[in-house]
């Protein structure tokens, strides 16, 4: 049987991934409002969307607070980063075992135990960073290009 610090422990896992992504938020009022999610209190599910916009009448709020009671859904309005997908490219250029460790858990991957992946971009400096920079940024270009690709259709 699952404690309950483990199932809390996966659920705000499960939560702070949404941090700093587009979502809709429904109230159990039925207003929805969209907007960058920016905070969440873990005792409250209390939540900070900035750039908001109530669905309602298209007013927009530089931020609004939304009192976790009151939250009946939360979903997630963009595609999230396919760590997954990079790490196959990154594979590529460095087929050595090994050499390319991924952490979901942490939205992470690792090169050589040198340089650190992220959604956000490449952390590290010399010619691996170099050439990790690069993939990445092919990568973030063809999923940019794709989700075009989409709209059009």
């Amino acid at each position: 049987m699952m404690s309950t610090d483990i199932a809390s422990r996966n659920y705000l896992k499960e939560l702070i991934p949404l941090v700093d992504k587009y979502v809709a938020v429904e109230t159990k009022t039925d207003e929805t409002f969209f907007g960058i999610l920016k905070g969440i209190h873990p005792e409250t599910m209390m939540i900070v969307l900035k750039d908001a916009k109530r669905k309602s009448d298209g007013r927009q709020f530089p931020r609004v607070i939304i009192h976790g009671n009151t939250i009946a859904i939360i979903y997630l309005e963009e595609e999230p980063f396919d760590l997954e997908g990079l790490k196959a490219e990154l594979e590529k250029a460095f087929p050595q075992p090994g050499s390319i460790k991924y952490y979901p858990e942490a939205e992470t991957i690792t090169i050589l135990d040198r340089v650190k992946v992220t959604e956000q971009g490449v952390e590290g400096t010399g010619l691996i960073a170099d050439r990790v920079r690069q993939i990445w940024q092919r990568y973030v270009e063809e999923i940019k290009k794709k989700k075009e690709r989409e709209k059009k259709v």
